[in-house]
């Protein structure tokens, strides 16, 4: 393929990495259902939802992009990667170019075994540092996010979007900090993160190393060294003629900066191989001193990739102890009383799916998608109040009993999807009474905001004296949504708390309960005057 006939790929590139963020931005900021789309075909979300919960979806997923990488190389990362696109924009708006990335394998390699053995063992811990997705959205839930709600709440007063402040600490470590450090990274190497740190792309970039379609430069290749300027990986080689597909991040600037069409996307056809292939054997034969570099320059252009060296059994032990060092790590952490399992964030509420404390810890990634979508306005990002991880508190509002979304919209698994039945069982805490601070039995007063809010009928309010109703807790059915806690009227402690639990159960059906004890009420008795108990 000429490069004349490819440059409008790049066009139409930048508009599908446009409508990415357009979407991305959509679903964290606003909560728009078009954008699940785009969030659905992240590759790192994708491969941990397969192996934690062995879903279909999530294994589908992964592997529709495993083989539209395989087919044209790391498309993902400059189309569908939200990260990668936004260190292009950086890149754009400084007009300042960094030095080229280099080639790191082993960092690389060393870091993906890493993220690998640990995803295996259950800990999402480099995910939840280097998935591009995950930080993206921790990014744009802390930053981008509340500016639209305030200039959305002022341009449409009647119809207000939920005011979830943030703690300064939240907002630096989510937003402030990830923001200047990839700024940093891309002003100094450019996208050296995407190259070498990140796990998600050194997993893609194997795939694209065997690409049936790969980027390489034409004998019309100058060796003006244009390309080799402008390319963001720094994965062209103008002295070998080659293209590094492997770090190729298909960004297709090479397209535009080269003015002599020296770049082409695709295998060499067969009969200019088998020239260049004849000629570097002729040479050989000949016993010119540069025959074997010509040949091997030909082969290396053929399959458009830089030659590879063979690993020494040095490198194979050190990347053999470095897996082996890595699961020790995994198995020592995650093992029960283990330094992970152990202080999980302990004494928090966490979102319905979490399971517990323990299991969260290990996978949530902390992209802030089910805080900025949580229509009860009881998430809170981790650290804010409490330590470590996202949880609930009821101070300005309840979790929603006919609401989902956060365990629908968890990208990682971290949050079991449930149906709504499963969810409205979902013991995620257990409510307490304290009689010394409530109104109703300090006061006489007849409140029953608790009991009127309860959507299980835990909560029910009971005679105790003439004119006087105190509440009455089930534990049997409370679920700790919290909408004893939020309503209650005594301030500043509640007399209604909702405690966490260590590990979330299903509480009893509330509509099985009441059929039994209707069952099982003793007969009212028989009206006065009538033979057979009817009123005449």
């Amino acid at each position: 393929m000429a490069t004349s006939r490819l440059r409008w790929l790049r066009y139409g590139r930048v508009a599908l990495a446009a409508l990415t963020m357009l979407m991305l931005l959509a679903l964290i900021c606003h909560g728009v259902a078009a954008g699940e789309y785009w969030l659905e075909v992240q590759f790192g979300p994708a491969v941990a939802r397969a192996w934690q919960l062995f879903s279909p979806a999530g294994a589908g997923v992964a592997l529709l992009v495993l083989v539209l990488t395989l087919v044209l190389g790391r498309v993902y990362c400059s189309v569908l990667c939200p990260l990668g696109i936004l260190q292009e924009f950086i890149g754009w708006l400084t007009r300042r170019r960094g030095a080229a990335p280099g080639n790191h394998p082993r960092l690389r390699y060393g870091i993906a075994v890493v993220t690998i053995v640990l995803l295996l063992f259950g800990w999402s811990l480099c995910l939840r540092l280097l998935d591009p997705a995950s930080r993206f959205g921790g990014m744009v839930a802390t930053l981008v996010a509340p500016w639209y709600t305030a200039l959305y709440n002022r341009l449409f007063p009647d119809d207000m979007l939920i005011v979830r402040p943030l703690a300064l600490p939240t907002l630096f470590i989510f937003g402030v900090l990830p923001l200047l450090l990839l700024t940093a990274l891309v002003l100094w190497r450019r996208r050296w993160f995407c190259t070498t740190l990140c796990p998600v792309g050194t997993a893609l970039g194997l795939v694209a190393k065997c690409t049936r379609l790969p980027l390489r430069l034409t004998d019309a290749c100058v060796k003006c060294g244009q390309c080799q300027k402008v390319c963001p990986a720094g994965c062209i080689d103008i002295a070998q003629g080659s293209i590094d597909n492997e770090r190729c991040l298909r960004c297709l600037k090479c397209l535009d900066a080269c003015c002599f069409e020296a770049v082409a996307w695709g295998r060499r056809p067969a009969k200019a191989a088998a020239v260049a292939a004849a000629a570097g054997e002729k040479a050989l034969a000949a016993g010119e001193s540069t025959a074997k570099p010509a040949a091997a320059a030909a082969a290396d252009a053929r399959d458009g990739a830089l030659p590879q060296g063979e690993l020494t059994r040095r490198e194979v032990l050190v990347g053999v102890a470095g897996v082996g060092a890595a699961a020790c790590a995994g198995a020592a952490l995650l093992r029960p009383g283990g330094v992970l399992r152990a202080g999980a964030g302990a004494g928090a509420i966490y979102p319905p799916g979490a399971g517990s404390a323990a299991r969260f810890a290990a996978l949530c990634t902390g992209c802030q998608l089910c805080v900025r979508n949580c229509r009860g306005n009881v998430l809170r990002a981790a650290g804010d109040g409490r330590p470590g991880l996202v949880h609930l508190v009821f101070d300005r509002g309840m979790c929603e009993f006919n609401c989902m979304r956060c365990s629908s919209i968890c990208p990682t698994g971290a949050l079991r999807p449930m149906t709504l039945p499963a969810k409205q069982r979902c013991r995620i805490g257990m409510a307490h009474f304290d009689p010394s601070l409530c109104i109703a039995v300090q006061d006489g007063v007849d409140c029953g905001a608790c009991a009127e809010h309860c959507p299980t009928g835990a909560l029910q309010m009971k005679d105790d004296g003439p004119g006087r109703r105190i509440p009455s807790l089930n534990p049997d059915l409370c679920i700790g949504c919290g909408s004893c806690e939020y309503p209650c009227p005594v301030r500043p402690v509640r007399a209604m708390r909702v405690e966490p639990v260590a590990i979330q159960v299903q509480a009893d059906d509330p509509g099985e309960f009441f059929r039994q004890r209707r069952e099982h009420a003793p007969l009212p008795k028989p009206a006065a005057g009538g033979d057979d108990g009817w009123l005449l």
